[in-house]
């Protein structure tokens, strides 16, 4: 019997055409130890605690990065830009997997974007609890990207194609070609 990672990666490879998906995972916010303090005080702790992140929403799958941010560009600009991705900054695309898959270090990423209207949403915890409406301020303050140089730099200044990783460990829950796989706990 295989494994859910292993089900979810041959399906990510197998996929035809970018379509849209549904998934539900788990991460910890990217932020530096005071930032995590700073949370963690304001909840209560005096010390450094958990900080996770649930996210359940509807995305893209399986899309050229650079023909998006492209194709982007020409409908904001009027005219064609010349966009070209840089190689990925870690990690590597698994053969046979390009635009889907990134292998990093023995770990499988699956490589997604999101929607202008897509329904995300997102649920903070710190320490097991669910986070404050404060919290979840702050948590957002801190990990707040602002726009993609390069692809400014080629033309597209709004409606930017923000490539988005999760790693596969990381998906509780999927739906991908038409089909929902959910995790066993």
């Amino acid at each position: 019997m295989k494994n859910f990672n292993s089900v979810i990666a041959e399906q990510a490879k197998n996929a035809k055409g970018c379509q849209f998906i549904s998934m539900r995972y788990v991460s910890s916010p990217a932020l530096n130890k005071a930032q995590k303090l700073a949370v963690s005080v304001l909840g209560g702790f005096t010390e450094i605690v958990e900080i996770t992140k649930e996210v359940f929403g509807q995305f893209q799958f399986n899309m050229s990065y650079e023909n998006a941010v492209n194709n982007r560009g020409e409908k904001e600009q009027g005219e064609k830009i010349d966009f070209v991705a840089a190689p990925l900054k870690w990690g590597q695309w698994v053969e046979g997997a390009v635009n889907k898959l990134i292998e990093h270090k023995g770990e499988l990423y699956l490589r997604y974007y999101g929607l202008k209207n897509g329904k995300v949403e997102s649920t903070y915890y710190v320490g097991g609890k669910l986070a404050t409406d404060e919290q979840v301020k702050l948590i957002n303050e801190f990990t707040e990207k602002g726009e993609v140089k390069s692809q400014a730099e080629a033309g597209l200044t709004e409606n930017q194609v923000i490539a988005r990783t999760v790693k596969l460990d990381n998906i509780k829950e999927i739906t991908i070609s038409g089909v929902n796989y959910r995790r066993s706990k």
